[in-house]
């Protein structure tokens, strides 16, 4: 999800994108280029104090919507050719950088880690990682040649991969603001797997327990009460 909101695009690639797609000298597009990533920088620092308020499904929400709409824009700006569709251009690619750092920057690095069970939370993190490096380098391979290609069309698909994001993240990344690890855990397992909307959504509280903890709590005979060692007293 990621690197597919296009992010790399830009990242890699502002400068081409200023020269062959906007129209803008090289001087002009290495300068703007470099302000972007400036700014980039700047708005990535304002998830540390929003995250655990706003939550993370709200900045996914927000970032994918942002995003997408910033890439349709570019498609059309582009497609236009005009003076004044350069400047919107130019403005659309600082915009979706500030979207992509609040939102899609650091969470996805974030969720793997809440997500997965202690039991397999070191190799989840693993494969998460290098998918996103492996989408990293496709994305950076097949710019170029897209740009080349299919012109404004690039900024076309990629603000589709974005708007396909909203029902993903809606249906299936429950909210684990101020949640701990073990009431994550209750969201995808037991006897019934929690969705987004029977979860606390990340309002500070207990989520709602499964019947196999109720029966914990109640003592109920022939449920484990106490783990010690290899032992397991009944």
């Amino acid at each position: 999800m990621q690197q597919i909101s296009g992010i790399n695009l830009i990242t890699y690639y502002a400068p081409v994108i200023m020269q062959k797609s906007v129209g803008l000298e090289r001087n002009l597009s290495l300068l703007l280029a470099g302000f972007n990533g400036i700014a980039y920088f700047l708005t990535s620092l304002i998830p540390i104090w929003i995250i655990d308020r706003v939550g993370r499904r709200n900045l996914m929400l927000f970032a994918a919507a942002g995003q997408c709409a910033c890439m349709a824009i570019l498609s059309g700006t582009v497609a236009d050719g005009g003076k004044s569709a350069g400047i919107v251009a130019v403005v659309m690619l600082f915009l979706f950088n500030g979207f992509f750092s609040v939102g899609l920057l650091a969470i996805p690095w974030l969720l793997p880690a809440e997500y997965a069970p202690l039991t397999i939370r070191t190799r989840a993190a693993a494969l998460a990682t290098a998918s996103n490096w492996l989408f990293t380098f496709v994305v950076v391979k097949v710019t170029p040649v897209s740009i080349q290609d299919i012109g404004h069309h690039t900024y076309t698909y990629f603000s589709v991969f974005n708007f396909a994001f909203l029902p993903l993240i809606w249906f299936f990344y429950p909210e684990t603001k101020n949640l701990t690890l073990e009431q994550i855990d209750r969201l995808f397992t037991g006897d019934k797997v929690l969705m987004h909307w029977q979860s606390s959504m990340g309002v500070p509280g207990e989520v709602e327990v499964c019947d196999h903890d109720k029966d914990y709590e109640a003592g109920t005979p022939g449920q484990v009460m106490h783990v010690q060692g290899d032992e397991k007293i009944i």
